[in-house]
């Protein structure tokens, strides 16, 4: 098979092949981890989006290494170059979003931190916000700092100023 494809143009070299093919299955792995709406908005062949789904039922990490194999071979009629650009703008946050998120970070530093005057007026601007929750998360960050242990609260803060952002916008 390989070397058909290495046949087909004098100019191909074997190593570009397969630099092809790993291209081929970096891709096919990031498909597999994609959701079905966006599987849907890049307009694959119903076959690949067939063994996608099926490769997701696999539990045995031989049965989806070969689902991958698959799935790349599935793929090689596919623009990879088209296709990566596609799933990067999938990915790709616009700058409105960008812009929100940066404000929750810069606002969730301010209230690790302690900073009353950022809280109170976070709570006005949204009445909805629980204050106790906030606050025991304040205390679980001024732990894990203290004991050195993995930010989990900083990201939980994060999620739930998010959340409380997203509940009082709509």
């Amino acid at each position: 098979m390989m070397n058909d494809l290495i046949t087909q143009t004098e100019n191909t070299s074997k190593s570009s092949v397969k630099r092809h093919f790993l291209a081929l299955k970096k891709v096919a792995k990031t498909l597999m981890e994609l959701s079905d709406t966006r599987i849907k908005k890049l307009d694959l062949p119903a076959s690949v989006t067939d063994a996608i789904k099926e490769a997701r039922k696999l539990k045995s990490r031989e049965a989806k290494r070969r689902q991958l194999q698959f799935i790349s071979k599935c793929m090689r009629d596919i623009d990879v170059d088209d296709l990566s650009r596609k799933l990067e703008q999938i990915d790709r946050l616009s700058p409105a979003q960008q812009r929100q998120n940066d404000a929750l970070t810069t606002l969730k530093h301010k209230i690790a931190e302690g900073d009353e005057d950022t809280l109170a007026s976070f709570i006005i601007e949204n009445p909805e916000a629980d204050r106790q929750k906030i606050r025991n998360l304040q205390r679980q960050i001024t732990r894990e700092t203290a004991t050195n242990k993995a930010p989990m609260a900083r990201q939980k803060l994060f999620d739930y100023l998010k959340k409380v952002t997203k509940a009082s916008s709509v």
